[in-house]
């Protein structure tokens, strides 16, 4: 079975690099997004009163912190018992020191004791265990090190093989109250994690389609140059009679109206010549003018005085005008 590639490749040198990164990256990424504002789990909402935070050590190294903020107002209880463990301890004992002991990837991650003062942070939805433990608080920061918990190596026991110890414990003042839902994806999350990579993508493909933008019309300035050339040198070689055309479409409108064929009646070479003369002067001038801009804008992007183009062409075009007058 043969496949045929080419009008496939045949649109492709249509497409602009805006519309082919519009394609492979933001489409696909609105899409992904519609699919979760459309499909979000709809929690509940709970209104945080306090605020307790645990400096987190893997294998002795300083990872961050994991911030949980504590639904005082529906578990009053449960919250003041956490609380006071989180910060000023119950008889000296404290979460300050603990360890997390028990880690489940794709289910939670558990501290410091079973059956003690434990608790856990879930890492994925568990509706099963609705109505049966209570829930009494959400990560609000430091997400990452859970997860990063949940992925470690553990043994059978599904203790980790690396020690992941809190450090420190303790508490954040809130100034306000505020409300926060239980779903376990959290959108403003995926926003800000996403927002610094696609910044930089559109940024990238702004700048390179800038630069080929001056490219190609560095390109378009040197192939009316050459068809010019040609143009002018009347006599040395063959003339296409769609020149005039392909140079107002290089250089545009305004160069293009002094490019147009003229239906002169021959009644000599003199009026022919002169004729011919004076519309190559005025898109003589143009050119000049095409030039020079090219140049500014070659050099402000890091070319030599000269630029690319060499100063040896347009010496070389007024020389074979010189003749074919």
């Amino acid at each position: 079975m043969k496949i045929n590639l080419y009008p496939f490749l045949k649109y492709m040198e249509g497409v602009s690099v805006l519309r082919m990164f519009f394609m492979a990256i933001i489409f696909p990424t609105g899409m992904v997004f519609f699919t979760i504002i459309t499909n979000q789990h709809r929690g509940t909402e709970y209104r945080v009163t306090h605020e307790v935070y645990f400096d987190i050590e893997i294998g002795g190294e300083a990872k961050g912190q994991i911030v949980i903020g504590l639904f005082g107002e529906t578990v009053p209880e449960t919250v003041q018992n956490f609380y006071t463990l989180a910060t000023s301890g119950v008889n000296g004992y404290s979460y300050t020191g603990t360890t997390f002991h028990r880690v489940i990837k794709k289910f939670m991650i558990q501290g410091p004791n079973t059956n003690g003062c434990q608790f856990y942070i879930t890492t994925a939805p568990t509706p099963w265990l609705d109505g049966k433990h209570v829930v009494f608080g959400k990560v609000i920061e430091g997400q990452g090190n859970v997860h990063l918990i949940e992925h470690l190596p553990t043994d059978e026991n599904n203790k980790p093989l690396t020690e992941v110890r809190i450090a420190k414990s303790g508490s954040r003042r809130v100034r306000n109250t505020y409300t926060i839902s239980d779903d376990p994806y959290n959108m403003w999350d995926w926003l800000k994690t996403i927002s610094f990579p696609l910044s930089l993508s559109f940024s990238i493909i702004f700048v390179f389609n800038y630069f080929i933008r001056q490219l190609d019309k560095g390109i378009e300035t040197e192939e009316a140059l050459s068809l010019l050339k040609r143009k002018l040198t009347k006599g040395k070689g063959p003339q296409k009679p769609s020149d005039d055309e392909e140079i107002q479409r290089l250089l545009g409108d305004d160069a293009g109206a002094h490019v147009r064929k003229r239906n002169v009646d021959k009644k000599g070479d003199t009026e022919e010549a002169t004729e011919f003369e004076t519309d190559e002067e005025l898109l003589q001038d143009e050119l000049e003018k095409k030039v020079n801009e090219y140049k500014k804008k070659k050099a402000s992007l890091g070319g030599n005085e000269r630029g690319v183009i060499p100063e040896e062409t347009l010496e070389s075009i007024c020389k074979a005008k010189t003749k074919a007058q």
